[in-house]
């Protein structure tokens, strides 16, 4: 009975052992992925793809205010601020490209589905854009869908936001919504 309750405490013993390495592993590669994120961040293309980012919602939230309490929209002012939006978002794509480039290629891969999943966020606000801009082509402009196509690109810019915060980021470096 001592040598069965022996091997027991042994089995337990090397259980517990692989269970704290497995843990330190893991939090070794997040430490990992939270210094990769933290430099990433200030790389000057991120830096830049970033604040055009900031620029893009800034003038979708301004589209959003007269449309959204049903005034009529100036359709200068409108066109000038798609114009500006269509800009910022392309700018945003030339340097988040750029700073894709700046990755290692190990990175890359721990990055992958953070990458796809921004791939996709932008993909849906260039589609929201050129709704957009046909939305203000025309000689009467619809303020309900003006506000909605602009609170739509607001949203997924957020959501792009919130790939970068490192409370919503995993250990792979991906998104955990």
């Amino acid at each position: 009975m001592k040598k069965f309750t022996i091997y027991i405490v042994l089995a337990i013993l090397c259980i517990a052992s692989v269970s704290v390495q497995v843990i330190a592993a893991k939090m070794n590669e997040h430490r990992d992925m939270t210094k990769h994120m933290r430099d990433s961040a200030r790389e000057p293309h991120h830096m830049l793809a970033m604040a055009y980012k900031s620029n893009l919602m800034t003038f979708a939230r301004i589209l959003q205010q007269p449309a959204g309490r049903s005034e009529a929209v100036d359709t200068t002012m409108a066109r000038s601020a798609v114009m500006e939006m269509r800009r910022s978002f392309e700018m945003l794509k030339q340097h988040h490209s750029d700073h894709e480039r700046t990755m290692s290629d190990d990175m890359k891969v721990r990055m992958s589905k953070m990458t796809q999943q921004m791939d996709t966020r932008i993909a849906t606000i260039d589609s929201r854009l050129d709704e957009l801009e046909l939305e203000v082509s025309y000689s009467v402009l619809n303020a309900r869908n003006i506000s909605e196509l602009s609170r739509k690109i607001v949203h997924e810019c957020n959501h792009i936001a919130s790939m970068h915060t490192p409370a919503r980021t995993g250990v792979t470096g991906r998104a955990n919504r």
